[in-house]
């Protein structure tokens, strides 16, 4: 069966019925069946074995799948999911269970809620990050932030700016800041225990000394130096306390 069958017009005019062709090869080689011109919009087209289409199918409706949708692997340069105006962009498999998306300029997503995070885990969607505010990320249903332990060059809190700058765990349980030092521009420092030094020259404390009392509140320490010398300064109250006045220079 060599030949083509060719009919410019193949159905039952006026009738209600489907007209069903049966399409019976000779040999499993010839078995295609080719649609030369489009499949009318007033009916429906049901191909009950494997269909392979070797040029473009545009869809103007709904696709529907009740099985499963097989794409390839993809590349980076040449996603398995795209898009018709931006073909580059889209997902590939990059590796073994791993889906990874490619010429991306910009992720968005909503700003999410705390009880409903915009970006959750499949596991627990109450745990993760939403916009709480403008220029806000929250972090939400944490109970524990766990970070690396870091070194002294790239410790485990950093900043972007300044990663070698930040908070490490350098022995059980000691976390030592690196490569700055540690300013409190308002309220206080409060301590259960003693303060130590491992500073080789000796030094203990490195404090800035004030001409007077003034601005001091309740409960405050300063180190006064006037012309009388050197004075340790208690504030209680509204009452101020010296302790001391040295006038001895460094040898």
């Amino acid at each position: 069966m060599a030949d083509n069958l060719n009919t410019s017009y193949l159905g039952q005019p006026g009738s209600a019925d489907n007209l069903n062709t049966p399409f019976l090869p000779e040999t499993a080689s010839e078995a295609t069946l080719n649609a030369r011109s489009d499949i009318s919009t007033r009916g429906e087209l049901h191909a009950q074995g494997d269909t392979v289409v070797g040029g473009t199918l545009t869809v103007t409706g709904v696709i529907t799948n009740t099985a499963k949708t097989l794409l390839p692997n993809g590349t980076e340069a040449d996603p398995a999911l795209g898009f018709s105006s931006e073909a580059s962009l889209g997902f590939y498999r990059s590796a073994a269970s791993i889906v990874a998306m490619t010429g991306i300029g910009q992720l968005s997503v909503a700003d999410g809620t705390e009880a409903l995070p915009s970006l959750g885990f499949e596991s627990e969607a109450s745990l993760g990050f939403y916009r709480s505010a403008a220029s806000t990320v929250a972090m939400t249903g944490i109970s524990q932030l766990l970070v690396a332990d870091g070194t002294e060059a790239l410790p485990g809190l950093g900043f972007e700016s300044e990663a070698s700058l930040g908070f490490r765990r350098s022995a059980a349980s000691v976390v030592e800041m690196e490569n700055g030092e540690l300013t409190i521009a308002d309220g206080g420092l409060n301590l259960s225990s003693c303060i130590t030094s491992t500073v080789a020259n000796g030094d203990f404390l490195s404090v800035t000394t004030f001409a007077d009392d003034t601005g001091m509140r309740a409960n405050a320490l300063r180190i006064v130096q006037s012309a009388s010398g050197i004075s340790l300064a208690i504030r209680s109250g509204s009452t101020t306390y010296y302790l001391g006045a040295s006038t001895v220079s460094e040898a």
